[in-house]
């Protein structure tokens, strides 16, 4: 047992015979060079079923699992609250709506919301987060706390948005919106804007 660290043994205490086997062949048969001894399947393979099983948590229910629309919003509010989008100029970030079920595409999105002659480009969220989550060597603590702010509300759309979709609209002065489905079926996201000169 010596050759396990408590990790692995408790994973393997916790999988069935025929698993455990599995692993500790597939080991030898690749020549891992850290792959156990087949002599351990044999001598310590029931010593592990004698090991006491973990609890495992029941998985959450569809039920338990959904979060409505006005959490989060919510969520949304608090994520951004005294949060700043920052470019070449700093902007708040605002929470937009749209009907329920409405089609993810600029056509119906911006229909009513910006003029007909602006450029719509469309990128993806991890492109539009990736320079407000890169961490600088010069970055002190407050630069640091809005990074842990921006990771934050990152996690909190990836988390709780479906199809998400990120249009940035217009030159120079360009409007983003990050829109996504909620469990319920609504159409939210977030609104800001940056200056690319």
């Amino acid at each position: 047992m010596s050759l396990l660290c408590p990790l692995l043994t408790s994973v393997l205490a916790n999988l069935p015979q025929f698993l455990v086997r599995s692993v500790l062949n597939l080991g030898d048969r690749l020549k891992c060079p850290q792959s156990l001894p087949s002599s351990y399947q044999e001598k310590e393979l029931v010593q592990l079923h004698q090991l006491p099983q973990l609890p495992i948590s029941p998985p959450l229910s569809p039920i338990d699992s959904i979060v409505t629309t006005a959490e989060i919003i919510d969520l949304f509010k608090q994520a951004t609250a005294d949060l700043l989008w920052s470019s070449e100029s700093d902007y708040p970030l605002e929470i937009v709506t749209w009907e329920r079920g409405v089609d993810l595409t600029p056509t119906v999105l911006f229909r009513h919301r910006i003029a007909p002659d602006l450029a719509i480009a469309q990128t993806t969220l991890s492109e539009l987060f990736e320079p407000m989550l890169t961490i600088e060597d010069w970055y002190e603590a407050d630069e640091l706390a809005r990074v842990d702010r921006y990771t934050d509300l990152y996690h909190a759309i990836e988390s709780n948005l479906t199809d998400v979709k990120v249009f940035r609209i217009g030159s120079i002065e360009i409007a983003i919106y990050i829109v996504g489905k909620t469990p319920d079926g609504d159409v939210v996201g977030l609104k800001t804007h940056v200056i690319e000169t």
